[in-house]
Formats: structure tokens, sequence, C-alpha cells
């Protein structure tokens, strides 16, 4: 997903196209410290079969482009989905998704983007009311940073 438009004043990040990904949009982390990042779509069901799973992912990336760090926040879309708490049903044949994290940088210029990947689910709605990335800074101590754990991707079926 490419997010190319602000709203209101940003501090310490900007939109930054990527000539490493095709010049993609993606939000450039300006300092190290702890990063709180909520992303959001708003999808309509299609004719296409397949899976009603989705996939939202917020990516984080070094300066160099590596992956750093990456949260899922999948779900079935289907009209039994238990009421998961990142994805509301808003009408027919239209969902809501929803993904966040925190995550520490131990320096500037790391870059956040937002991976969208489904098979029945294929129009999702662009403008700010509909779809969002949020980034907000919350502290510049590194001292904690966790571990990073990459984990085993999903198989598809």
């Amino acid at each position: 997903m490419e997010f190319d438009t602000q709203q209101g004043p940003i501090e310490g990040v900007e939109l930054y196209a990527d000539p490493k990904f095709g010049n993609r949009k993606m939000v450039r982390l300006k300092s190290r410290g702890l990063w709180e990042i909520k992303a959001q779509t708003k999808g309509r069901q299609t004719g296409y079969t397949g899976l009603d799973k989705i996939y939202l992912d917020i990516v984080v990336r070094d300066p160099h482009g590596s992956e750093f760090y990456r949260r899922a926040a999948d779900a079935v879309a289907h009209k039994d989905d238990g009421g998961l708490a990142n994805l509301n049903r808003v009408g027919d044949g239209e969902v809501c998704i929803k993904g966040d994290l925190f995550v520490v940088v131990p320096e500037k210029d790391y870059t956040v983007h937002v991976e969208l990947f489904t098979d029945r689910w294929r129009w999702f709605y662009g403008g700010s009311v509909w779809s969002g990335l949020s980034v907000l800074k919350h502290s510049s101590e590194v001292e904690h940073e966790g571990t990073v754990d990459p984990g085993t991707p999903p198989v598809a079926g």
C-alpha cells in the first residue's frame, strides 16, 4: 500500500520515495528511538475466488533496505470471524482491517511501509477517510531494544 498524503504537521518523519522499491512512498523515521505505528484500510469483496484471508503487514526496513521488523495483522474475513480485534465487518462484503506495533530503531533513516495480500478482497479504498498510516515517536531511548524475531511466514492453503 502506498500512503502519499500527509494530514496535519509532521514531526520527525518524512514521506520518502524509495528507489530500492520502485519509488513507492514510504515513511522515513528521522531519528532513533521507540515508535508507535498504526495502519488501517477498508476493502470490498470481489467476485474472485480464493481464500477469505487478508494479510496486512507493517514492515520496518533499515537504512539499507533490509527488513528489520514485520508485524502481521492477518484476519479471515467471513461472517463467522469471531469478532477479531483487528477486523471489523462494516457492511455486506466490506471489511476494515487494522494493524499496529511498537518498535525501537537503533538509528535514523529506517523506513515504514504496509504490505497487503489477499485473494478475494481486491478492492481497497484509497483516500485518508478509508485508509491511513500513522507514525508517532514516544522516546529517543534505545537501551532496551528487545529481540527481533522474524518468525515463520504462514503457509498458504
